[in-house]
């Protein structure tokens, strides 16, 4: 991923993270952003020039929030600063510093082990590859629940995302948006009879973990027609085969998801 798209993550999350207290007035928040008119736009590029101090246009903010262009330096330097960082470089440098921490931490983990290896067997190499298990295993069962929850629509659920999901994370807050747009909408996956909609996890692999961290990069194809059931047609389609990086965290010896990052997005159908 690059640090472009990342970068582009991480605004849509402030989005999804203020739009109850500052956008909602515009518009409701949809993941397909088909909602977001011009008036939205113009909102939030005149919220980013002020706080900023760096002018941005309508037009460069819609590009740049669909993934296609708006991401000039003097934009990107606008958008990092929107989100929290000091620049873009500051930005950047952040990402890059992560990536020589991880290094670091691979490299004492590694004198650590060739220290203690004779003594240390079950701790060093049976613990981690359990634990990769065990992570793999919540990627799989958070999607089944997942795909459960929007066939159901049914927000007594939740309890059941929260197995899976740390209750602060971009991840469940997400489900449980795209869940309530649903039922807001009278649309469902699990009618009629013969609706198509599956989902599977091709790939799955834990690419880093540490004692309270890990990473996980999935191959995933997630096919979803959503059906509105008052004018009993098809409405909403989401069919997507994309690389998806999951964070997790351990708490109190259990692991949930975190964050879920990926690319595409759903769109609208009349059939």
């Amino acid at each position: 991923m690059t640090k472009i798209n990342q970068l582009r993550l991480e605004f849509e999350e402030k989005l999804k993270r203020d739009w109850d207290s500052k956008w909602n007035v515009v518009c409701k928040y949809d993941e397909g952003k088909i909602n977001r008119k011009a008036k939205f736009y113009e909102a939030l590029a005149a919220d980013i020039s002020g706080a900023t101090n760096i002018s941005v246009s309508r037009d460069t903010v819609q590009r740049f929030n669909k993934g296609d262009g708006g991401d000039s330096k003097a934009s990107l330097e606008a958008y990092a600063r929107y989100i929290g960082y000091k620049s873009w470089e500051d930005f950047e440098g952040l990402n890059e510093k992560d990536n020589q921490n991880k290094v670091k931490l691979k490299w004492f983990l590694g004198i650590v082990i060739m220290t203690l290896i004779a003594a240390s067997f079950y701790v060093f190499l049976f613990q981690p590859h359990r634990q990769k298990k065990e992570i793999l295993k919540v990627i799989e069962n958070a999607n089944r629940i997942q795909f459960q929850v929007f066939k159901r629509l049914d927000l007594k659920d939740s309890v059941k995302i929260d197995s899976f999901y740390t209750r602060t994370g971009s991840a469940r807050k997400s489900i449980i948006t795209l869940m309530k747009e649903s039922q807001n909408g009278n649309r469902r996956i699990d009618v009629p009879t013969d609706n198509p909609s599956y989902y599977t996890i091709h790939e799955k692999r834990v690419v880093e973990i540490n004692i309270n961290h890990a990473i996980v990069k999935t191959k995933e194809h997630w096919f979803l027609k959503w059906y509105d059931t008052g004018i009993k047609k098809y409405k909403v389609s989401y069919d997507h085969l994309n690389e998806q990086i999951y964070q997790l965290i351990n708490i109190d010896g259990v692991w949930k998801i975190e964050n879920n990052f990926y690319e595409g997005k759903a769109t609208n159908i009349d059939f």
